[in-house]
């Protein structure tokens, strides 16, 4: 670390006013991880599968180990193109070595997610310790560790890609920023890092790509080190062509599919037209996902310009740069028509960082200016009158792309919600206006309007790991032939499957048995889902984990 950088390290914690309060790094790390176990670890295989998603990867993982074939993608006889070159291969190699291990169960399927999940708090915590001091990091952590939808929205609690994503691109953030500190800082594990990125889930690339460029058109710093970053680039850049070099030349005949594929994903029929209706749309569900925290938003904003234009901020550039990345996710999700509410993930551990440093900045602002602190008056006013369920929701009923997110829209006795929200909205300016302005208080006001905050968001995570047994119809079925098997019961076939998802069927029934098509009879729920018979046993498979699930929760 350079002079220059521990100078800064030492201002920005002589300038932390919850300085005493934070605890030390290593308690710090200690306490994240220690809380991770429970939010992030705890009973991943009690409750069946819920997305499609996580079936098809995990599914992907096992035929290439039961196959040998390491280089295709393909789930039963099918081989998928478009996966092979959007979303391959690290993280079906990674999977395949954990199916290895611990068998093709259900805590398999999602360790990967949630260990990624576990690692991107403590890199967002490491990150923001390098820009704003304990306080900011550990409030950081705690933001990330509790954002409902970071949790459970296909997330870390599920086994798909998003987690994994997001620990890439927290970890591009912290090698970029350090090297507009460090001068002795290279670009090679930042590079690796963006190899890695293109063969876990390749169309993300131009997010970071997009925040970079941003960062090198308009901070003189990452100007000064754009050199480094194109000769370390033109290195690296041939290792981004082993795989999907190899699968180009090995699929050429697909390839105009593939780009039709990418291009229908880009630019074609969606449930929100343009940017702006996909902005809303997101923005509704993200309000779902991260309420009570995306209240605090207004106020962290304004604290944030504020302190730049005081030059509060030692690493200001730093900052900016994750300011980037977190416009840089939301363009690139509002640009292409494929919608999901999931994509946002991305862009969590960046807006944890920005409200973190901006909540510590509105403390310290709180004995000197108003104008922040009026807006995070004003946020906290929506939190009553524009509300998900705080205890009775289920993120495990449905798939994440169907899941409803309702929001109680509600007001005081017979005022409409947004007379309710003005009135709320004022009696808390006067509150904080006292606060601040006449009695000293402002610090301690605004410090317990932020916990309160925190505790909410805790309070909503923490609701659906209180139970988190479950059965589907298909894994009910799964167990029931798994107990017979282990008395050395036979099935007697045709066994019919109800209406499920085919890539669900396939991971729960489709290494065991061979599977069929069935018709169709009134009441189905229609495609995607579809009836299946199990018309007898499969042989040369990889022996099941011996405890699928838990054993007697009620169907959901």
């Amino acid at each position: 670390m350079t002079d220059r950088s521990l100078s800064e390290n030492n201002a920005f914690v002589d300038s932390d006013p919850l300085q005493a309060w934070a605890p030390s790094p290593r308690v710090a790390t200690g306490l994240l991880t220690l809380l991770s176990i429970p939010v992030l670890l705890f009973g991943l295989d009690h409750y069946p599968v819920v997305n499609a998603d996580e079936a098809f990867y995990h599914d992907v993982a096992w035929t290439m180990l039961e196959t040998g074939d390491w280089w295709k993608v393909r789930t039963g006889p099918g081989e998928h193109v478009y996966d092979t070159f959007a979303n391959a291969p690290l993280q079906y190699w990674a999977r395949g070595v954990v199916i290895a291990g611990l068998g093709p169960g259900l805590f398999g399927m999602r360790i990967l997610s949630a260990l990624a999940g576990v690692l991107t708090v403590l890199l967002t915590y490491r990150l923001t310790l390098r820009m704003a001091g304990r306080s900011a990091a550990f409030i950081a952590g705690l933001l990330l560790l509790s954002n409902y939808a970071f949790v459970y929205i296909h997330s870390g609690r599920t086994g798909e890609l998003e987690t994994g994503v997001t620990l890439l691109l927290v970890g591009l953030a912290m090698s970029f920023t350090r090297a507009l500190y460090d001068d002795r800082a290279g670009f090679w594990g930042h590079h690796l890092m963006l190899v890695a990125l293109l063969a876990w889930k390749a169309p993300v690339l131009p997010i970071p790509l997009l925040a970079e460029g941003a960062a090198f058109a308009l901070l003189p710093a990452a100007r000064a080190r754009i050199g480094d970053w194109l000769r370390t680039g033109l290195w690296v850049f041939p290792l981004a062509l082993i795989w999907h070099g190899v699968q180009a030349w090995r699929m050429q005949a697909y390839l105009p599919k593939v780009v039709e594929a990418v291009g229908a994903q880009a630019g074609g029929a969606s449930v929100a037209d343009g940017m702006a209706d996909r902005f809303v749309w997101y923005l509704e569900r993200a309000w779902f996902g991260c309420w009570p925290q995306i209240a605090l938003l207004p106020g962290a904003l304004l604290a944030l310009r504020q302190g730049f234009r005081d030059d509060r901020f030692c690493r200001a550039d730093s900052i900016r740069v994750v300011g980037m990345l977190l416009v840089s996710v939301i363009i690139f999700y509002c640009a292409i028509s494929k919608v999901g509410p999931w994509y946002w993930t991305h862009a969590y551990p960046f807006l944890a960082l920005l409200l973190a440093v901006g909540m510590v900045e509105l403390v310290r602002q709180g004995a000197e200016s108003i104008l922040a602190p009026m807006a995070f008056a004003m946020g906290l006013a929506f939190l009553p009158y524009i509300a998900p369920p705080l205890f009775s929701f289920d993120p495990f009923t449905e798939s994440a792309i169907r899941l409803a997110m309702p929001l109680d829209l509600s007001g005081i006795g017979p005022l409409s919600p947004l007379a309710s929200i003005l009135l709320t909205a004022l009696f808390l300016m006067g509150l904080t206006w006292a606060a601040c302005q006449k009695s000293g208080a402002g610090p301690a006001w605004l410090t317990l309007g932020i916990g309160a905050v925190i505790f909410l968001s805790w309070l909503r995570v923490g609701g659906p790991l209180m139970d988190l047994r479950r059965l589907s119809p298909e894994h009910t079925l799964f167990v029931e032939l798994m107990e017979r098997r282990d008395r050395g019961l036979e099935p007697v076939f045709p066994i019919e499957v109800e209406p499920v998802h085919p890539w669900i069927a396939h991971y729960y029934f489709g290494h065991d048995y061979q599977i069929k098509s069935a018709p169709t009879r009134p009441g189905d729920p229609g495609p995607p889902f579809q009836r299946f018979r199990l018309v007898g046993p499969r042989s040369g498979v990889i022996p099941r984990s011996p405890v699928p699930a838990a054993q007697t929760p009620p169907v959901r």
